[in-house]
């Protein structure tokens, strides 16, 4: 009997920690979604130096505060480290949500560094009118398990597709779909694929160069999971006085919309393209 109930609690203890791993590749993958439409709405923006550099670096750093429906609270230190080359029609960037710490509602606290994440996006159309881009990409990725406290068990692979054009006036759209597959052993009638779709619309402020509004929604989907949605209201604005040239500060809020993961999250990023 008691070998049944240990065998019993771990299965339970597996189950627990495959939707914690989820969850915590699921975030790291809608965070890094938020953070490349936000770039490329700034990019197809800004008119083309005379002389582009070999290769254009952005970096990202930033704080992120979570306060989950179940009353967990997280801490993250979420980063990006992006090279762009080839005429600026591929990249390879470097994400994670850095070190993070995790407090439960029972009081229990983890702490450690997160996943992270690789990607390679190539542009297969571009075409600039008027200092605005319109741009098709396609893109791939695979997300390194990090373990630990407060990391996944198992890597991600995706792909995913990118749109962006100009829409009316000082508004421009992104739409993204991606699908990913996990490498761990599913559990039964649970699919290795997720499905993703990433909508954005972004507002220039004409008279404050750098500065501009984005509202965005995700949606991602498991079979045996289910699907969590997201809405996300951002402004981005100089911090110093070169505009776009310069730092970029970038305030966010995002919500959870899906029952179990009516999560209230706030963000504050420091950008620097060079």
């Amino acid at each position: 009997m008691k070998r049944i109930l240990f065998v019993m609690g771990c299965a339970v203890a597996q189950a627990s920690y495959a939707q914690v791993s989820d969850a915590v590749s699921n975030r790291l993958e809608a965070r890094a979604l938020r953070q490349d439409a936000r770039a490329l709405a700034r990019e197809s923006r800004a008119a083309a130096p005379p002389a582009a550099p070999a290769v254009a670096w952005d970096v990202s750093i930033g704080v992120a505060y979570t306060d989950a429906e179940d009353d967990t609270k997280v801490w993250n230190t979420p980063f990006v480290l992006k090279a762009t080359f080839n005429d600026r029609i591929d990249s390879l960037k470097v994400t994670g949500d850095g070190y993070t710490r995790v407090k439960a509602p029972d009081g229990e606290t983890a702490n450690g560094f997160s996943d992270v994440s690789l990607g390679f996006a190539h542009t297969f159309y571009k075409k600039v009118e008027n200092q605005r881009a319109t741009k098709l990409l396609g893109s791939l990725g695979y997300t390194i398990p990090s373990h630990g406290e407060v990391g996944s068990s198992s890597g991600k692979a995706r792909i995913g597709a990118t749109y962006l054009a100009p829409l009316v006036g000082a508004w421009d759209g992104l739409v993204t779909a991606s699908l990913s597959r996990s490498s761990a052993e599913p559990a039964p009638g649970t699919s290795r694929v997720g499905r993703s779709i990433f909508v954005q619309a972004a507002y220039s402020f004409k008279d404050a160069p750098g500065s501009d509004v984005a509202f965005q929604f995700s949606r991602s989907y498991r079979q045996g999971v289910g699907g969590s949605s997201q809405a996300t209201a951002a402004y981005e604005f100089p911090v110093t006085s070169k505009g776009e040239n310069g730092w970029i500060g970038s305030l966010s809020f995002t919500r959870g919309l899906t029952s179990g993961s009516r999560d209230n999250s706030i963000e504050f990023d420091l950008s620097l393209s060079f």
